[in-house]
């Protein structure tokens, strides 16, 4: 199974962007250690915004995200503090929904815990 995993990334202070960054990143780790596959917009994009001053906004990125939205066979939305005010992940949701895959949701410890977060 092919996952697209959304989190919340903007803030207006960059230490929170940034350990949003790491929980994504380490969910994303713990997953692949599982053998799950597993693509984290937040994970794999925030290094190269940041090394090569590419945009960080979810506009920017938008059309290239959704590309990975259809890569994937559903979506499993990390539910960060601010996930349910993110923009980018509601857009994100309906953008699968409307292609007719599942959406899961799961908080850090659902995923350090390896709780069954695939069970409908």
């Amino acid at each position: 199974m092919n996952i697209y995993m959304p989190s919340p990334y903007s803030h207006q202070h960059k230490h929170i962007e940034k350990s949003r960054f790491e929980l994504a990143s380490y969910a994303t780790a713990t997953l692949i250690s599982r053998g799950i596959k597993v693509f984290s917009p937040i994970a794999y994009s925030h290094p190269l915004a940041i090394q090569y001053k590419l945009g960080l906004d979810f506009e920017y990125w938008q059309k290239l995200n959704e590309s990975w939205i259809d890569w994937a066979d559903c979506l499993l939305v990390l539910m960060l503090e601010g996930w349910e005010q993110s923009r980018g992940i509601l857009s994100e949701v309906n953008y699968a929904i409307d292609a007719g895959k599942m959406v899961y949701y799961a908080a850090m410890y659902d995923i350090v815990e390896d709780k069954n977060i695939f069970e409908d």
